[in-house]
């Protein structure tokens, strides 16, 4: 049987994902690679997006991301403002930010085609795990899930609008669960960020620290 480490390029990847992957595998559940590949992210982030214009010409599979041209600008004011504190003015000048942003977007793209595709294939529950920029604030990836409904991809699909329902939750690390421990607990559960962030948060009592110390041990082999 291929171990589950073996799945993963990098060996923090594996200490991540690898328990939830055992897991899966264990219950007989599919896992789908729902990103987008590496190097065609990295190519939007270098050259912009009509780059993969120019890719899926010359031949290269282009089946596993979202339909071309893919929604390469914010689909909402709101996570635009965000990407623009990644980003700020300062950093980085007009065209290198755009051409960054336009990578993020097809992260948050593919992701969402991945999910609805397996979801018409199999009817299947779907766990997707991702970076909470991702998905703070039902932005990023909801916003692209919601646009792909729309578009002819969407209304090809099996199922109705009311039938598929997002559920987002988010862990707030250890440092910000013992923030919520204090005194102030009652007046900041009630803050509106907090809020409208999830429609779960998980408060994590402590880093984990068999993690940190297993990639420090790798680390320095």
């Amino acid at each position: 049987e291929i171990p589950v480490s073996s799945l993963f390029l990098e060996y923090t990847d594996a200490l991540r994902y690898g328990p939830i992957t055992a897991l899966a595998k264990e219950r007989g559940s599919a896992i789908i690679a729902a990103n987008a590949s590496k190097r065609f992210v990295t190519y939007v982030s270098h050259y912009g997006p009509d780059v993969l214009n120019k890719i899926a010409q010359k031949g290269e599979d282009t089946d596993l991301l979202p339909p071309i041209p893919y929604p390469s600008k914010p689909l909402s004011a709101a996570y635009a403002q965000r990407l623009l504190t990644v980003w700020p003015d300062n950093q980085v000048n007009n065209q290198r930010r755009n051409n960054l942003i336009a990578s993020q977007c097809l992260w948050d793209a593919t992701m969402a085609h991945s999910v609805l595709r397996h979801q018409q294939n199999t009817g299947d529950a779907i766990f997707l795990v991702c970076g909470r920029f991702h998905i703070e604030y039902f932005l990023g990836i909801i916003d692209h899930i919601e646009h792909l409904l729309q578009t002819p991809f969407g209304q090809a699909l099996s199922f109705e609008r009311q039938e598929f329902r997002v559920i987002v939750a988010i862990p707030l690390p250890a440092e910000q669960f013992d923030q919520c421990e204090n005194e102030h607990w009652n007046t900041m559960r009630h803050h509106p960020l907090l809020q409208s962030l999830a429609d779960f948060i998980l408060f994590t009592r402590q880093e984990n620290q068999a993690f940190h110390a297993a990639e420090e041990e790798h680390t320095t082999k």
